[in-house]
């Protein structure tokens, strides 16, 4: 396992061609961060969601899977969900993020939030 950092000039490049050649790439979207996002449901309310994963998964024509970690009696359980595979980058995101909600649902005790996450950034308006 190795990071690749997203404000590199050459980290696009390089995270796309992980996943043309079979690669796994883990992003983090529960975050409102500086980054192209869209606005999706989340928890009732219209959430701006980082969308690059989304997008460069369409262009490298990769499946999305959805991961969640568990952690339970001292250990670390690993959940894998079906794989997204869909050509609309927002529906990718938007699926993405009901899953998380699910999963917070579930077990609300595994999840921690440090930040404001509906906080607005209008740069970024995108349609629902």
């Amino acid at each position: 396992m190795r990071a690749i950092g997203r404000r590199s000039s050459t980290s696009a490049l390089e995270m796309f061609r992980t996943l043309r050649s079979g690669g796994l790439l883990a992003f983090l979207i529960d975050q409102n961060i500086r980054a192209e996002s869209v606005k999706v449901p989340f928890f009732g309310m219209p959430a701006l969601t980082p969308i690059g994963p989304a997008k460069l998964a369409v262009r490298a024509e990769a499946p999305v899977m959805i991961c969640f970690v568990e952690r339970r009696g001292g250990k670390h359980i690993v959940q894998f969900q079906e794989p997204i595979v869909a050509s609309d980058p927002v529906e990718i995101t938007a699926r993405l993020t009901a899953a998380i909600e699910e999963q917070i649902r579930r077990a609300p005790e595994q999840w921690v939030w440090f930040h404001p996450r509906w906080k607005e950034r209008p740069k970024w308006e995108v349609a629902t």
